[in-house]
């Protein structure tokens, strides 16, 4: 499972030496993530969109970052159209109502890509 970390921006050639440690409760799994993440998508935007494979990213509180793609009949799935993150501690899933329309739109987009 990747991990995205947020990081200084290191001058070319630098040698580094990160080690990472992180102690945290992890409540959510990142099936679950991903199971919240579909439940949010039929009940806001419809069953065309579903959630990707979750990463887990570290930062001020750990959270699943979870891709968004699109579901055509006849096509793999397209995208990510977007991403929404759920906290992995709480499990509150965090989108706004903007992001869900940005989703939307990213969606639509491609669907009219896909269709001749």
């Amino acid at each position: 499972m990747p991990v995205a970390v947020q990081s200084p921006a290191f001058p070319v050639g630098a040698s580094v030496d990160i080690t990472i440690r992180v102690q945290a409760r992890l409540n959510i799994s990142s099936l679950v993530a991903q199971q919240r993440v579909n439940v949010l998508l039929i009940e806001s935007l419809g069953d065309r969109l579903g959630a990707g494979e979750p990463e887990l990213v570290v930062g001020e509180r750990l959270h699943w970052r979870v891709p968004v793609r699109l579901h055509w009949l006849g096509h793999e799935p397209m995208g990510p159209v977007g991403q929404v993150e759920v906290d992995a501690e709480t499990g509150e899933v965090l989108v706004s109502p903007r992001a869900l329309e940005e989703l939307r739109r990213n969606a639509e987009r491609f669907a009219a890509s896909a269709t001749p």
